[in-house]
């Protein structure tokens, strides 16, 4: 079973360019595939359809960045799919398979949506059906972290039977486990001539493909369609009905002009066409597209029909907005409306279900806002604003790669436009498990991006990009989930608690230091939700993080308040939750001692970094121990009244008998052989605290860990 993740991140570039440019682009591309490090191999494709070349390369992971070599011109646009290999067990060659054969299919599948289908066992069984066929063909499967998840290749000879294969997930009985393919047909770039001159000579050339010269159009029927300057449409009209080959139509729409090939043509008469016809009028022409249809041959199939994926409706009262949200209503209105556009897609809908709760929130929260306020249209009107761009910016990212984004024009400037649907659902499941086990309840939120590192902002979580396909960053959800947590405590924190109400009287800038105090507490809950008591491990990973992060210039603190928040969770759980209230722990001499040990530890971690915010550190470690472990004592009788008996409650922390299953150990197993655990995960934290006792993570473990979470996600969230 090609259940195993292969080694090794695949990557599925399609790319417009401009008419007559396509073999410089491809020349240049290969070029600068031979050029990078660690491009290990590739393969390029001629599209037919929007896009006009697909390159698949494979690097060691989808941070490899191909755009560093330089710009290419050309290059009109370009989608990306981050994809793996489903090995199972065999390390198949599939850039020699790409680069042997003439014709290609690209299938993008999505499988079927309803919750019965939405798993890994069925991913498995149709990979095992699709792969089992007989046909002649060359076939794989590739994974994806897209809205689509599988993508299939058939490769061989003859076109028909190449069309057949990606037309089989559409008209055989395998169309029920199927919600939408999106099909491309390619020929190989190696089979076609290097230079396009005259007609005659690339004829030749491809004359001499037996898969070109001796398959007719009869069945496979390829359609172009132009968009030119008003001015050339005629000379573009006389180019293709000289020889009475083609039927040529106007058109009304995007398109201008419609090519219709006749069934006497061979394949190496077509291409020789539209090769020669990009070459000459490549000034006159914005763009060409050719679709390929087909007639059907398949017979009569006892097909049962699959449900239709329908989101949820987000209800809401105009009324009720309009005093909620005063002025604002109208703005909230038009975005909930859109959005409940999105989830009722009948194609696409799915993509967003993990934000569906969200709308209600943003209504309940923003009502709560307006009464607790006492009608503060300011405080409403700065919720609204911040939960509206949260979802805006949340469904946009889940609209890249679905079904009719793939070829348009949609989110070009973000390297994200292939989609990245399952890490994000993957990731969702981690707080909605830690929510419902602490509290009973729903997470209401959703996971986004942000620019290099993680946040929160009324419940939405974002992660940076790296997070997608790195799940030894998932850890630093953790301290976002916290912030989840005091949110949604009544009092965790609050200003009316008399010995916080004490300290904070003392203190000049009153906001930095309440902000300070619930990063404090948000960094010791994160430990506690996923550490099982390592504190080694937290600070380990935490200041690796860090020191990766300060040439980026991001982090909205300073390294010594960092240093701090750090040192409080050691603090806290090395003295407090087992000495409690001593007195030897809390004097200044033992805080200061105790700060600046804990700043040599941070050095040992990271050593000595040729960076000025981390000589900072090093250097001015006994004034910020002098500092701290004056302020410190003044926050004791908080935390003991207050911050340890809230801990206490919240009992976060798992056992080690939750890392020491039977059930964790398989699963820990499974996935370090690169094999997607399909069963139950009793203890998702565990899970992840143990794997990143790892430093570094195979390829195939990252993936097979991904789809493991996405599957849990299926099972409880969808």
């Amino acid at each position: 079973m090609p259940k195993t993740i292969g080694d090794g991140a695949i990557k599925l570039s399609l790319i417009e360019t401009l008419p007559g440019k396509e073999m410089s682009v491809k020349k240049n591309l290969e070029k600068a595939c031979e050029a990078a490090r660690d491009v290990i191999d590739f393969a390029v494709l001629k599209v037919f359809g929007h896009f006009d070349i697909a390159l698949i390369y494979e690097t060691t992971d989808f941070e490899s960045k191909l755009i560093q070599i330089g710009p290419i011109d050309g290059i009109l646009r370009t989608s990306r799919n981050f994809s793996f290999r489903y090995d199972g067990g065999v390390n198949q060659n599939i850039f020699d398979i790409l680069r042997s054969e003439a014709f290609a299919s690209i299938t993008f599948l999505k499988l079927n949506t309803q919750k019965a289908f939405c798993n890994l066992k069925s991913e498995i069984d149709f990979i095992n059906m699709y792969l089992n066929k007989r046909d002649n063909l060359k076939r794989f499967v590739l994974g994806s972290l897209g809205w689509n998840e599988l993508i299939l290749f058939s490769l061989g000879e003859n076109i028909n039977k190449v069309v057949e294969s990606s037309l089989w997930v559409t008209v055989t009985t395998a169309s029920e486990m199927v919600h939408k393919p999106f099909s491309l047909i390619c020929v190989n770039h190696t089979f076609l001539p290097s230079r396009v001159e005259n007609r005659e000579d690339v004829l030749s050339e491809l004359n001499k493909v037996n898969a070109f010269n001796g398959t007719t159009l009869e069945a496979t029927k390829p359609k172009i369609s132009i968009t030119a300057l008003p001015s050339h449409i005629q000379k573009i009209r006389k180019f293709w009905e000289k020889d009475d080959k083609y039927e040529v139509y106007y058109s009304l729409g995007s398109e201008d002009i419609i090519i219709d090939a006749s069934h006497k043509l061979t394949w190496a008469e077509f291409l020789s066409d539209i090769l020669i016809f990009r070459s000459e009028f490549f000034k006159e022409v914005f763009s060409t597209k050719c679709k390929i249809s087909y007639k059907d041959v398949f017979g009569e199939n006892n097909i049962h029909p699959a449900e239709t994926y329908i989101g949820e409706s987000i209800g809401y009262d105009p009324g009720d907005l309009k005093n909620i949200f005063g002025e604002c209503s109208i703005s909230v209105a038009s975005n909930l409306n859109t959005f409940r556009g999105q989830i009722q897609d009948k194609i696409t809908g799915d993509a967003f279900s993990d934000m569906c709760l969200y709308p209600e929130f943003i209504i309940e929260k923003a009502e709560k806002i307006k009464r607790d306020t006492f009608d503060d249209r300011v405080a409403v009107e700065t919720f609204s604003n911040q939960t509206i761009s949260n979802l805006r910016r949340g469904a946009g990212l889940r609209l890249y790669g679905t079904h009719g984004t793939i070829e348009e024009r949609v989110g070009q400037f973000n390297r994200l436009r292939g989609g990245v649907h399952r890490s994000l659902k993957a990731m969702h499941f981690m707080p909605y498990w830690a929510t419902r086990r602490v509290f009973g309840e729903q997470w209401p939120g959703f996971i986004s991006l942000s620019q290099d590192q993680f946040s929160n902002n009324n419940y939405v979580i974002k992660v940076p990009p790296k997070a997608l396909w790195m799940p030894q960053l998932w850890w630093g959800i953790y301290h976002e989930i916290a912030h989840v947590f005091i949110e949604n405590i009544e009092n965790f924190i609050s200003k009316d608690q008399e010995d916080l109400k004490i300290f904070m009287a003392q203190r000049n800038n009153k906001e930095a230091w309440a902000n300070f105090i619930v990063e404090l507490s948000a960094e010791y809950i994160g430990y506690e939700i996923g550490f099982y008591g390592d504190r080694d491990l937290f600070t380990r990973r935490l200041w690796l993080y860090l020191k990766e992060l300060v040439p980026k210039k991001s982090l909205p603190s300073s390294l010594s308040i960092y240093a701090i928040r750090t040192w409080f969770v050691n603090y806290i759980d090395t003295y407090l939750t087992k000495f409690g209230d001593s007195a030897k722990y809390q004097t200044k001499d033992f805080l200061f001692r105790d700060i600046v040990e804990h700043i040599e530890k941070i050095k040992s971690i990271c050593g000595d970094v040729d960076n000025a915010e981390f000589k900072c550190l090093y250097d001015e470690k006994y004034l910020t121990a002098g500092l701290f472990s004056n302020l410190i004592p003044k926050l004791m009788p908080w935390i003991y009244k207050e911050f340890l008996p809230n801990i206490k409650d919240l009992n976060c922390r798992g056992s080690e008998d939750e890392y020491l299953c039977d059930n964790t150990r398989s699963v820990l197993n499974s996935l370090r052989e690169g094999v997607p655990w399909d069963g139950e995960v009793e203890y998702p934290e565990a899970v992840l605290y143990k794997l990143n006792q790892d430093d570094n993570w195979e390829f195939k473990t990252q993936i097979a860990t991904i789809l493991t979470f996405w599957n849990m996600y299926n099972k409880f969230c969808y």
